[in-house]
Order: structure tokens, then C-alpha cells, then sequence
């Protein structure tokens, strides 16, 4: 017998590409993000040396890790101070606000070490 004919195929469909959704934009980086972060860092190194501070006053720390606190906190505040004064004119009203809280934190970190009687690093 013959072989039985295949049907007549139609024309192939053509696949319709799928629209990807586009990724939202990057997200723009604030002219302030490298000074919000130091204020972070400045914040955490202070904490750190008031935790040091109440080690020493308890006798569970000597006046060489209280120094190195105050060394950090000092490191630290050196380049947060360099990105401030670039900053400076331009800070909207929670920044000031937070700068000059970061000024009497480091500040009250000096006097306290000096109070501590111990040898400046």
C-alpha cells in the first residue's frame, strides 16, 4: 500500500518576543553618602570608647586600650572633619544637627581620657 502522506503543514509560527521589564534606574548616590558614613563610623568608634571608658573606671581595662579608643576615635574624627569641611555649606539642618552632636561626643571623649590620668598615645 502507499505510505500514508503527512498533512500539509501551515505556514510555522513565528515566536513574539516576550517585552522584558526594564531595571529601574540606578539609583542616583546623594553627594552626602561618604559623610553620612563616616558620621556612622565616628558614632561607633565613640560608643566603643565610652565601653572602654567604663572597663578602665571598672579596672577590667588598662590605660593602653583606653588609649587605642581614643586613638580610633581621633582617626576617626580626622577624616570625618576633612569630609565636613567640604560639606560644610551645604548641610541641610539634620546634618548641623548631627555634626555638632559628633563634635560634643569627640569632644566628651577628650576630656574624659584626660580626666582617666592616663598618657596620651
Amino acid at each position: 500500500p502507499p505510505a500514508a502522506a503527512a498533512p500539509p503543514r501551515g505556514p510555522v509560527p513565528v515566536p513574539v518576543p516576550v517585552a522584558q521589564p526594564t531595571p529601574p534606574p540606578a539609583p542616583v548616590a546623594s553627594p552626602f553618602a561618604r559623610f553620612d558614613r563616616l558620621g556612622d563610623s565616628l558614632t561607633r568608634v565613640v560608643r566603643s570608647f565610652q565601653d572602654r571608658a567604663g572597663l578602665f573606671e571598672s579596672g577590667q581595662m588598662d590605660c593602653n586600650g583606653l588609649a587605642n579608643g581614643l586613638a580610633a576615635v581621633e582617626n576617626t574624627w580626622l577624616v570625618y572633619f576633612t569630609e565636613r569641611k567640604a560639606k560644610l555649606a551645604s548641610l541641610d539642618q539634620p546634618r548641623v544637627n548631627r555634626d555638632q552632636q559628633l563634635y560634643a561626643a569627640v569632644d566628651g571623649v577628650a576630656r574624659r581620657f584626660e580626666s582617666s590620668g592616663c598618657p596620651r598615645p
